[in-house]
């Protein structure tokens, strides 16, 4: 039978053994021994009719963040009338140009109907299903919309629904799951396809390009080989998916009614399924989904207490990294802002309101700061006490996943300093990961990192970084611009690296750069001994063969525990023993390569950088070599098994193998004797010639006319053996797939020591990517002293070009301030953002873009550029420029860099010029190492002999054109420009005229 598939992503797939689609979810029909009703698949007409997405739908995507409602309550979204009104609220997110044009044509398909074939899905689903109409809608414990304990991912299915509507065994089962997991999208796994219906199909004909199948019922699916492309997508265009497999065969489903049948019971009529996996934009766990990807979709659970107390729990699923920490915050929470700008997390975890006193919270005034900070993310809210647990639960829960219960050091290290808060937002990030079916895979192999009070995390050794605040990371874009991505950006300009842990770790070297001058230095000379060797290539082109090896490890730690669809009898028609040994074989191979490469590396000379000879002797490969000998890598792949040596389970099986052949093999000469004439043996049946007399106890199961015409037959006896070989050949494969499984736990017990030559490696990678930065740039001479010093030759930009103008500069000391004015578009903001970066290049251990550099390490930078409002939070421009203004006043050190641009331009000039002026004198009076462009020159009035006056030069013709010359000049510039600016602009002569006039009125 040839079950016919439309749309993108699906295919013609030969179901000769009805495998393919063993139960349909349309209404009473008749069913076979799996519950399964045969229909042709094929694309139906595209005619124009409307299609209904039900209301609650689990087509809706999750709320991103930045919605003022919450995804708890958006699963019940009354019912739009097609699937055009479905695409309208589909989430949005940048598109290309071809996937516009792909979107429209997808609408307008939408407004035709969707390829609905004349069904009228709206009519059929009003009839129905009255209990999804927004008004009746419930959750599993009946609450509605309005509760605050309301719970958007179950449903209530009315008592007595199921028989009322005559809802078959299937369908009852699919209801099942989705009452469940309601704000979700199911694929649901039928045979080798993965069925998506009702409110589900109108997501796959929207976002996938599937098309409707035929019948009444929306309905649409694609094959098992599509499933991670399919899964992938879905997730990242911010929908929950459930992903629901079958765990029994119809042969295992006959065998347990055979049971039932003897014990009194009645029959199921439906193979059994389980949830397996959970994805969400942060989810996305399997190699297929995360491969073209380098960095870390990071997970983060927010908590609140008290005098603005806030714990933080964040994790990436796919390195297994958790960072932990309890936060002093203040009003305007800049350390939580800092935090989350730094990880960028793709979700939010955030406890919902209504719990009692003793439960964990969030503020109103932290959900705004959510939804200004991070606009983009999916936001998931759990009900305290039951879902989003205090610190109590959440260690008790953790401590499962640890040898004899025995917590992580971080972990005891917060219980002991009475961390609750923190405690409670692991409590929501273990929670969250258990409804994900992700807690298993990740949290025993977790590396737990704890995040101090200040937020500055520590680096090696305990070492404190310096500290870049949200908008210093934002003004600066040092790894992400204005537009989310990394074109432009500092991380862009270094990024050489090869591997994604490499990658990974150049960007928190960049979020965190290092105070101690004895650390910068050991990097500066690993740098300049790799650029000097000339090595740094030839390391780059060896790790290149060598896949992501920090993911591998964390992916290993999941195939040993069985999760997701590698989970103990799930039913998959792919080879997943085989794809799992694949997997675990690209690993090994991937380490011993590594191995190869760092060996050699230190092989080659007498290294005289502490830091790298270190890291290169620190490695230890004993387990490696170890499982070398275990078994043969090369036969494995070649044969798509390992061969068991000394395995009990694998040599029973194989003995009862051998056994039931020689079974076969004797009832077999004893049959043939009755029958005259040639026979064959299939494997499964006796075939004889087409009129060959044969004993009358054979059974006739099948036959081919014409010439060669032949039968085939089974006797009662030959299935009793047949049935005898099959349970042996199963047990044999469960025997491989335990021995496969044993050889990955043992690796899995050496995480430690694979991780360590995973970030030893992304170590080495950075620094060869630092080695490869920038020709004439030089290495900053680092110099400590009480007061902050920045002098440079010839800085430049790191971004810059052959003709851009670089600058002379020497800040600090006895005048650690400088008020910067001159034309607009002279190059002031540039100016200011070639200090902040060389600073962060230098205390990275970076060479500048300079021919000269000398500095005193910073405990901190702090940018205030640009006006910009916060709709999300209802402040304005000055509000926000005032806040931002605040968080330096507060935190700044006399260690500090502070870079404030054009600040007191959102008020009247007046006060403006007030509060500019007061701004400068403390920070002037704190000794930090300040710049400050203004636009108000009657500063450099207020300004003591303990402020420099520099300016932007520039030069004015006769004709009032400006040329900008970009250098600077001491002393104040006369005067701002902005009318000769504005000419070269393009504004209109009129209005430069008039501007000029009242200029001179007001001199």
């Amino acid at each position: 039978r040839k079950q016919k598939r439309g749309g993108e992503g699906a295919s013609e797939d030969d179901d000769e053994d009805g495998d393919d689609d063993d139960e349909s979810m349309e209404e009473a029909e008749p069913v076979d021994v799996d519950g399964a009703r045969k229909q042709k698949r094929r694309a139906a007409p595209k005619k124009s009719n409307k299609g209904l997405r039900l209301g609650a739908s689990p087509g809706t995507p999750s709320q991103p963040i930045l919605s003022q409602q919450s995804n708890q309550t958006s699963a019940a979204v009354p019912a739009a009338s097609s699937p055009a009104a479905h695409a309208a609220h589909a989430p949005r997110s940048p598109l290309t140009g071809r996937e516009k044009a792909r979107a429209a044509k997808k609408l307008a398909a939408a407004a035709d109907g969707g390829g609905s074939g004349g069904r009228n899905f709206e009519e059929r689903a009003h009839q129905r299903f009255k209990f999804l109409r927004p008004e009746n809608i419930k959750d599993a414990s009946g609450r509605r919309k309005g509760d605050p304990l309301y719970d958007a991912s179950t449903l209530h299915i009315p008592a007595g629904w199921f028989k009322q509507e005559k809802v078959s065994p299937g369908q009852q089962q699919w209801w099942t799951f989705k009452s469940e997991n309601f704000d979700s999208v199911l694929l649901f796994k039928m045979g080798k396809f993965y069925e998506m219906y009702e409110m589900d199909a109108h997501v796959g004909v929207e976002h996938l390009g599937l098309l409707y199948m035929k019948g009444d019922q929306p309905h649409c699916g694609f094959p098992e080989k599509a499933y991670a492309s399919n899964a992938e997508k879905l997730a990242r265009k911010g929908f929950k998916v459930i992903v629901v497999e079958q765990t029994e065969t119809p042969e295992q489903l006959a065998e347990r009614n055979r049971k039932r049948k003897k014990a009194g019971m009645g029959v199921d009529k439906v193979v059994n399924r389980e949830k397996v996996a959970v994805l969400s934009p942060g989810t996305l766990f399997d190699y297929e989904m995360v491969r073209n990807t380098r960095g870390c979709s990071y997970i983060v659970a927010v908590a609140e207490g008290g005098d603005f107390q806030i714990g933080v729990s964040a994790v990436d699923v796919t390195t297994g990294k958790m960072i932990l920490g309890q936060l002093a915050d203040n009003a305007s929470r800049s350390k939580l802002t800092t935090f989350l700008a730094a990880i960028n997390p793709v979700e939010v975890v955030v406890p919902k309101g209504g719990g009692s006193e003793e439960d964990a919270s969030v503020t109103e005034d932290t959900r705004a700061m959510l939804r200004r900070a991070l606009p983009g993310a999916k936001l998931t809210e759990l009900i305290p006490g039951d879902q989003f647990w205090a610190g109590g639960r959440a260690l008790e829960e953790a401590s499962g996943y640890f040898e004899g219960g025995a917590l992580p050091e971080t972990l005891r290290e917060l219980r002991d300093k009475g961390a609750a808060i923190a405690l409670s937002a692991l409590g929501g990030i273990v929670s969250f990961l258990q409804r994900s079916l992700l807690d298993k895979a990740v949290l025993p192999v977790c590396q737990f990192e704890v995040l101090p009070e200040d937020g500055i995390p520590r680096l090696a050794d305990d070492e404190q970084g310096a500290r870049l605040d949200a908008s210093a990371l934002s003004n600066l874009e040092i790894v992400e611009n204005a537009e989310g991505s990394k074109e432009g950006t500092l991380l862009s300009q270094l990024d050489h690296c090869v591997s994604g842990p490499g990658h990974r770790l150049l960007r928190e070297w960049l979020l965190h750069p290092l105070r101690k001058v004895e650390s910068i230095v050991a990097r500066q000379r690993a740098v300049e001994e790799l650029r000097q060797s000339g090595l740094a290539d030839d390391f780059h082109a060896g790790l290149k063969g060598i896949p992501d090896l920090e993911r591998s490890l964390t992916r290993m730690a999941a195939s040993s525990v069985g999760s997701g669809r590698e989970r103990d009898g799930v039913v998959l028609y792919e080879d997943s023993c085989g794809r799992r040994l694949r997997a675990f074989l690209a690993t090994l191979r991937g380490f011993k390569k590594l191995q190869i490469l760092l060996v050699r590396l230190e092989s080659e000379r007498r290294w005289e950088s502490t830091l790298l000879a270190r890291l290169l002797s620190s490695l230890e490969w004993a387990e490696l070599e170890s499982l070398e000998t275990k078994f043969d890598w090369v036969k494995a792949e070649r044969d798509g098994q390992v061969t068991p040596v000394g395995f009990p389970q694998h040599d029973d099986a194989v003995a009862k193998i051998e056994e039931v052949g020689e079974e076969v093999q004797a009832y077999l000469d004893e049959v043939w004797s009755k029958v005259r004439g040639k026979g064959t043996f299939t494997g499964e049946e006796m075939e004889v010639a087409e009129k060959t007399d044969v004993p009358t106890d054979w059974e006739l199961t099948s036959q081919r006319k014409g010439k060669g015409a032949v039968r085939r037959y089974q006797t009662r006896e030959l299935r009793e053996i047949l049935q005898r070989r099959t349970m042996a050949e199963e047990q044999k494969e469960r025997a491989l797939r335990e021995y496969l499984r044993s050889l990955v736990a043992g690796f899995c017990r050496h995480h430690e020591n694979f991780l360590r030559a995973v970030e030893v490696s992304a170590q080495i990678d950075v620094l060869c990517s630092l080695s490869m930065v920038g020709d004439g740039w030089c290495q900053p001479n680092f110099v400590e002293a009480d007061r902050g010093t920045f002098r440079a030759k010839a800085l430049s930009h790191p971004n810059s070009g052959a003709d851009f103008v670089p600058n002379d500069l020497d800040l600090g000391g006895e005048k650690s301030f400088a008020l910067l004015t001159g034309p607009n578009m002279g190059g002031k903001s540039t100016i200011m953002r070639q200090v902040c970066l060389a600073t962060i290049l230098a205390q990275i251990g970076a060479p500048v873009p300079a021919r000269s550099c000398e500095l005193t390490p910073v405990d901190a930078i702090f940018v205030r550029m640009g006006a910009r409002d916060s709709i999300f939070t209802g402040q304005s421009t000055w509000n926000v420029e005032l806040s931002d203004c605040n968080s330096m006043l507060q935190q700044a050190t006399p260690h500090s860099l502070v870079v404030l641009d054009e600040f007191g331009r959102g008020t009247a000039t007046s006060d403006g010029i007030a509060l500019a002026a007061a701004v400068m004198r403390w920070l002037v009076n704190r000794r930090c190492l300040s710049l400050f462009s203004t636009h108000y020159h009657l500063l450099a009035q207020e300004a003591g002999e303990d402020v420099m006056l520099w300016h932007m030069a520039c030069e004015v013709d006769e004709k009032d054109d400006v040329t900008f010359l970009y250098k600077i000049r001491q002393g104040v510039c006369p005067s701002s420009y902005g009318v000769n600016v504005a000419r070269l602009a393009g504004l209109p002569a009129g209005v430069l005229n008039r501007a000029s006039e009242v200029i001179k009125m007001n001199e």
